[in-house]
């Protein structure tokens, strides 16, 4: 808005509101800083795999229910309305690999669990065993 100006600390930030109609004033903000969203987010993908490996069992059971041709096509649907019922979060498929280190969602190599950045680090240190740069 015109007129408004913005103050940043270390914790939070204030905008500051100069309104014609009332008098000036501050309002504060949290601010998250960017490695502490990170952690959110690994905490969040480590509390999502454990409610996916806890309904992992009955999910599978239902599915197998539901590609069984053997049974009647009632209970096939029965099986399919309860697996839709599910919560989203028990679905495997909505796993996100991310890097163990940083928790960055992209770029994770599989075998080493690690985004390509990090990766190049640890490789051009010398700590994971059997990567070497490579020269041709």
């Amino acid at each position: 808005m015109l007129g408004d100006t913005l103050l940043l600390t270390n914790d939070c930030y204030y905008i500051h509101h100069s309104y014609p109609q009332s008098k000036d004033f501050y309002h504060k903000h949290p601010r998250i800083p960017g490695r502490l969203r990170m952690k959110g987010k690994m905490l969040f993908d480590r509390v999502r795999r454990r409610i996916a490996a806890d309904s992992e069992i009955p999910r599978m059971a239902l599915r197998y229910i539901t590609h069984n041709d053997a049974l009647p096509t009632k209970t096939r649907m029965l099986a399919q309305f309860k697996l839709a019922e599910m919560p989203a979060a028990t679905s495997l498929v909505r796993m996100v690999r991310r890097c163990i280190l940083t928790g960055r969602g992209r770029a994770v190599l599989d075998e080493f669990n690690v985004n390509r950045m990090r990766f190049r680090d640890m490789a051009l240190k010398g700590q994971l065993l059997g990567v070497q740069r490579s020269s041709w």
